[in-house]
């Protein structure tokens, strides 16, 4: 890959260049503060890695580097470090940060001029910057993180501070923009942005407009006279993703097309190969049963899945390899937009399933599919037509083989994801300010694993006080007042990391699941981007709130639905002695 020229700049004298003040600019945009006078140029140079070479009559670089010293050495660096500058804030920011600094210097004048008082220095006006960085949601790979910025004043600088904090976490999936009416926040929306709209200005912008117009699928328009994008805050989405695998009919390696119409596709591959297996075929069906063959008889075989990890970020692998744009039917979105790069040896490695010294053939296993193939080469290479896009979405010349979500899959990664049960109970009154309304100032929850549930109930078993009240002051919490369904829902935020729940109650689909959902929709409406939530799946019966799914995962059972009588009753009925109901006088609340 032929690298780019840095293009030759005017002629300039290098005498007195740290006196000139672009160059001054430059120095201290890349913290080269403190510089000895006779070695002043070599250690710009050697900071910021520029090693100067001789240019042809056309301007064109030479591979003949310049006397050390020499003036057109000391020319190059000077030079090439006011390029890189210029490259990094742009001339129209620099131009546009001089106007600024000139009318904030006549204002200060007129300031100082008032109190009596004398300049004695100008801060640098400071550029678009995050100020808050927070991890909001975590599942099962996944990553949702909320920004907010400082110093956007318009869509632009949004763009290039969202891009440059894409880079710096590697990647992403897509990006989630608020709109807000200053009139009415109850009409409040949210707009996401795929990443392959994120690769220069131009297609974000297009993607924008089309969402606005509403002329994509699924998304209505707004007019910008009511709704406007809020420039200091912004979600950024992502799968860090490192294996990526594929389908059973779109191996990603070159392979010799193994098929099966009874899926004997293992015993296939041991055929080929020219070993004779005489048990039965199916025990090569799943991927132990041919390990256990393998590993039994020592054969010179290796298993690497239909997956490979990345060596680099998709930053860098499009930085590197070069990009190009395609357009694609997917589903009922039409002529969608994908950034897509090839992949050299150099971007992955083969993820092993089974590997040793002695191989001699390689198999290929598809874990989505349980497929076996055979692999073509002596080591794993990928089908030249093979492309990665910026949401680490796998395509095969002009099909795309799997999403990213189907990709640790393929590669059978353990997460750490737990499950954990959340037992809520609600005390209201009646408030007679708000048309009579039961309104909830009191929600109580107990947070138990799989094992701090089994203790619980050993110790009420053994009516051991002492542990019972242990664990419920570790493990229960109470919420008091009227915004205890805020204060709830930020908490749960918070702890559901990694985590999936059970929420449970008792006759919940009545009364306390209306109460847990109506405090998430109006928290959702007024929580903007920084404590964002979903609410799906709400499943009703008649008058009854039987589920909904707060995030995808978390979901709701009442115990009501399956026993008989009351709690206290059944309380009795199962022998429950100190965590049974107890009796309560809400007019002390």
């Amino acid at each position: 890959m032929t690298t780019p020229q840095p293009p030759a700049l005017a002629k300039m004298s290098v005498s007195n260049s740290l006196e000139n003040e672009t160059f001054i600019k430059a120095l201290k945009k890349f913290n080269i503060t403190k510089i000895q006078a006779k070695k002043k140029y070599k250690y710009v140079a050697e900071t910021l890695g520029i090693t100067p070479f001789k240019r042809k009559a056309n301007g064109d670089l030479t591979n003949t580097p310049l006397k050390e010293g020499s003036k057109g050495w000391k020319e190059f660096i000077v030079k090439e470090t006011i390029r890189r500058y210029k490259n990094e804030i742009g001339v129209e920011a620099e131009l546009k940060a001089e106007k600024n600094k000139k009318e904030y210097l006549k204002q200060l004048q007129t300031t100082v001029d008032m109190m009596g008082g004398a300049v004695k220095g100008l801060k640098k006006a400071t550029r678009p910057r995050v100020e808050t960085k927070r991890l909001i949601s975590s599942i099962r790979g996944f990553k949702k993180y909320f920004f907010r910025a400082v110093n956007i004043k318009n869509m632009e600088d949004l763009f290039n501070l969202i891009t440059k904090e894409i880079d710096r976490l590697g990647g992403a999936g897509y990006v989630s923009l608020l709109l807000t009416n200053k009139e009415d926040t109850k009409q409040n929306r949210m707009i996401s942005i795929g990443s392959n709209y994120l690769s220069d200005y131009e297609d974000f912008l297009g993607r924008y407009d089309q969402i606005r117009e509403g002329r994509l699928e699924g998304s209505d328009a707004f007019d910008e006279n009511e709704l406007s994008v809020v420039l200091n805050q912004f979600q950024i989405s992502i799968n860090p993703i490192q294996q990526v695998g594929g389908k059973s009919d779109h191996i990603i390696f070159e392979s010799l097309g193994i098929e099966s119409k009874e899926n004997f596709c293992g015993y296939e591959c041991l055929a080929k190969i020219g070993i004779e297996y005489k048990e039965d075929k199916k025990k090569l069906r799943t991927i132990e049963g041919l390990l256990n063959y393998i590993e039994t008889n020592k054969l010179p075989i290796n298993v690497v899945f239909n997956s490979i990890n990345l060596k680099k970020t998709i930053s860098e692998i499009q930085e590197c390899n070069g990009k190009e744009k395609r357009r694609m039917d997917i589903g009922k979105r039409k002529d969608e937009l994908f950034v897509v790069s090839r992949l050299y040896p150099s971007d992955y490695a083969p993820v092993y399933r089974y590997e040793v010294p002695y191989a001699e053939h390689t198999i290929i296993y598809d874990t989505i599919n349980a497929h076996f193939d055979l692999m073509a080469t002596t080591k794993p290479k990928l089908k030249d037509d093979i492309r990665i896009d910026r949401t680490s979405s796998i395509h095969l010349k002009d099909k795309i083989l799997f999403r990213a979500s189907q990709v640790n899959y393929n590669a059978e990664v353990k997460y750490g994801n737990k499950h954990k049960y959340l037992f809520f109970d609600y005390e209201t009154v009646i408030d007679f300010t708000h048309s009579s309304i039961m309104r909830p100032y009191s929600l109580s929850v107990l947070v138990l694993d799989e094992e701090e549930l089994i203790n619980l109930v050993a110790y009420d078993e053994a009516k051991d006080k002492e542990k019972v009240n242990k664990l419920r002051t570790s493990n229960c919490k109470t919420f008091l007042g009227y915004e205890c369904n805020e204060e709830f829902i930020k908490w749960f935020i918070q702890i559901a990391h990694n985590t999936t729940f059970c929420l449970i109650g008792f006759n919940n689909t009545n009364f306390d699941n209306f109460l847990l959902l109506e405090g998430l929709l109006s928290f959702k409406q007024n929580c903007g981007l920084e404590n964002d939530i979903e609410v799906k799946n709400i499943f009703y019966n008649g008058s009854q709130l039987l589920n909904f799914y707060i995030d995808g995962r978390h979901s709701f059972f009442d115990i009501r639905k399956h026993l008989v009588g009351s709690l206290d009753a059944n309380c009795k009925s199962f022998k429950i002695n100190c965590c049974a109901k107890k009796s309560f006088d809400h007019s002390k609340a």
